[in-house]
C-alpha cells in the first residue's frame, strides 16, 4: 500500500514520467526518409510546419519495398515538392 500512496503522491504532484513503448530515437535520421518512433512521433509528424507523408509499415511485409522505391521516384522527380518531409514508421 506505501507504493500506490507515494504513487499517488508523485501523480498529483506531476512528477512521474509517462511510460512511451519506443524504440530509441534514430542517431542518424538525415537520409531520404526521416525514421518516426513514439518517442518523436509528435515532433516529425504532428508539426505543422511541414507537410507530411507517413508510411505505417511491418518489417516483415514484402511490400512495404515498393512504397520506400515509389517514394525515392516521387522524389527524385520532384513530384512531391509540397512535401518537405517523409517519414516512416515500423
Amino acid at each position: 500500500m506505501e507504493n500506490f500512496s507515494e504513487f499517488v503522491k508523485k501523480l498529483k504532484a506531476g512528477e512521474l514520467e509517462a511510460f512511451i513503448k519506443s524504440e530509441p530515437i534514430p542517431e542518424n535520421n538525415e537520409g531520404g526518409v526521416t525514421i518516426a518512433v513514439a518517442k518523436n512521433f509528435n515532433e516529425v509528424v504532428l508539426n505543422k510546419e511541414k507537410d507530411v507523408f507517413i508510411e505505417f509499415y511491418a518489417p516483415w511485409c514484402g511490400r512495404f519495398l515498393l512504397v520506400i522505391f515509389l517514394i525515392g521516384i516521387c522524389k527524385s522527380a520532384k513530384l512531391c515538392s509540397n512535401v518537405s518531409l517523409f517519414s516512416s514508421i515500423s
